[in-house]
């Protein structure tokens, strides 16, 4: 299972339709469709009945929603935290590169 299946089943889940679902994760349908397919395959049900101008949600996908969203959520939040973590270490880089210490030793560029 990779984020963006989980992602694409969020987007339909949430919209109603694989077309509408494709737009929000800016793919293609027939792209929205393999993906989901994939992940069908991977847990071994299916997630949505497919109705003429919608999607319904089954038992399995009602329980991988709330799952998915979950997991969205934790994963966002790392990729903030450790783009926060490396804006800090870029930031303390720098500092050092402006005369608070040796600049050779802290390896910046143009210091040797």
């Amino acid at each position: 299972m990779e984020i963006r299946q989980l992602r694409a089943f969020v987007a339909i889940a949430e919209s109603g339709t694989f077309t509408a679902g494709a737009l929000r994760v800016h793919v293609t349908q027939a792209a929205i469709s393999m993906q989901i397919r994939q992940l069908e395959t991977e847990i071994g049900a299916k997630v949505f009945v497919r109705a003429p101008r919608h999607v319904i949600l089954t038992e399995a996908g009602e329980q991988l929603l709330r799952r998915a969203r979950h997991i969205l959520r934790e994963h966002d939040a790392a990729l903030d935290e450790i783009a926060e973590l490396a804006g800090a270490e870029r930031g303390r880089a720098a500092a050092d590169c402006t005369g608070t210490r040796d600049a050779a030793q802290a390896g910046c560029p143009d210091s040797g």
